[in-house]
């Protein structure tokens, strides 16, 4: 039988919080704050544009945005917001749910998928 060996990353216990508080964004070109597994968030009564999501803390970290809110969110570049392939009118919309993985090597979040909400 074939011994196997596992790396795990001592931060992952302190950054894997399932739970998430509701972030209502308040204005353009905000940072949606990556504070567990879940990301709620809510445009806040207008769509918003350059929304920057938070870098990942470890490669391979995923996290799920919903967003709950009746508006689009657009996001910023992919340079500003940290999403491989984002800028201008990609973004998150009304209702959906995305799957995003952290590459520490690129810097960025690589979609794994939209998700059905």
């Amino acid at each position: 039988m074939a011994t196997r060996s596992f790396l795990i990353n001592k931060n992952v216990t302190t950054q894997n919080s399932i739970s998430a508080s509701l972030q209502t964004l308040s204005g353009n070109s905000q940072t949606i704050e990556i504070s567990g597994q879940v990301i709620r968030l809510d445009a806040g009564g207008s769509s918003r544009t350059g929304t920057i999501l938070q870098k990942g803390h470890y490669s391979g970290q995923f996290i799920i945005v919903l967003n709950e809110g009746g508006e689009t969110v657009d996001t910023a570049t992919e340079a500003t917001s940290h999403i491989a392939g984002a800028g201008g009118a990609t973004g998150f919309q009304p209702g959906l749910s995305y799957m995003f993985v952290w590459d520490s090597v690129n810097n960025l979040w690589s979609s794994a998928g939209n998700l059905l909400s």
